[in-house]
C-alpha cells in the first residue's frame, strides 16, 4: 500500500516539477535518522525549506548523501554524488538510494562521516587558496574521490565511535587528504594526461582505474 502511495506522489510531484528532494521526506528512515540526532544533540534536516543549520550543531541531506555515497565500496558512487546528486533521490524504494539510507544506517556513524567529510573540503579548500593551474583544478574536482579514499583508509572501529574528532584525528585526516591528492594527480598524469580534470571525476571508469592504482 505504502509503495502504491508513494508511486502516486511521485507522479504527482513530477507532474508538478516539484524538486526530487521531496521524495525523500516520504521516507521514514529518515525521520528515524533525524530523531536518532536529536538525542544527541545534533541537528539533522532533510525537507526542502528547512533552515540548514549551524555547522557545529548539524548538517542536512546533501551533507549525508555525499558521505554516505563516498563510504560505499563502489566508486561509481562518489562518481554519482559528483555529477548529480539528485539522482540519488529519485526513487526512495530502490538502488541507489536505499543503498545510502536504510535500518542499518545510524546517526552517530553518520555525523562522524559528515565531520570527515568536513576537514577533507577545508583541506581541499586552502589547496584552491594556496595553488593554481594543475594543483588547483584537481583539488577542486577530485574531492569526492578522495573522500572516498580516505574512508577507505580509515580502520573500521573508527566510523562507530559517536564522539567528535580529536585534533589528532584531524590531522591524521589532513594528511590522508593531501597524500591522496598527490597519488590522484599522479596517476592521472600517467593514465589520462590529455584529459580535463571536471571530466575524470565524473567518469565510473576513469575512477575505477585510478583507485586501482592504491
Amino acid at each position: 500500500m505504502q509503495g502504491k502511495s508513494t508511486e502516486i506522489t511521485r507522479f504527482n510531484n513530477t507532474q508538478n516539477r516539484i524538486d526530487r528532494r521531496e521524495f525523500v521526506a516520504l521516507d521514514p528512515e529518515q525521520e528515524r535518522i533525524k530523531n536518532e540526532l536529536h538525542l544527541e544533540g545534533i541537528i539533522y534536516t532533510y525537507k526542502s525549506g528547512e533552515s540548514i543549520p549551524d555547522g557545529e550543531k548539524g548538517f542536512d541531506l546533501n551533507e549525508a548523501t555525499i558521505s554516505r555515497a563516498c563510504k560505499q565500496n563502489e566508486v561509481s558512487f562518489a562518481t554519482r554524488v559528483k555529477d548529480k546528486i539528485g539522482v540519488l533521490w529519485e526513487d526512495i524504494e530502490k538502488p541507489p538510494y536505499k543503498t545510502l539510507f536504510n535500518r542499518s544506517v545510524n546517526g552517530s556513524n553518520l555525523w562522524k562521516l559528515v565531520q570527515i567529510l568536513r576537514v577533507v573540503e577545508n583541506k581541499l579548500s586552502e589547496v584552491q587558496k594556496q595553488r593554481d593551474g594543475r594543483e588547483k583544478l584537481f583539488a577542486t574536482h577530485s574531492n569526492r574521490l578522495i573522500l572516498h579514499l580516505v574512508y577507505k583508509a580509515l580502520p573500521e572501529n573508527f566510523f562507530s565511535i559517536s564522539s567528535d574528532l580529536t585534533p589528532v584525528q584531524i590531522d591524521d585526516i589532513q594528511s590522508m587528504t593531501s597524500k591522496f591528492l598527490g597519488s590522484i594527480m599522479s596517476e592521472s598524469s600517467n593514465l589520462f594526461p590529455t584529459s580535463y580534470p571536471a571530466n575524470i571525476f565524473r567518469n565510473v571508469t576513469k575512477c575505477q582505474e585510478i583507485v586501482e592504482k592504491f
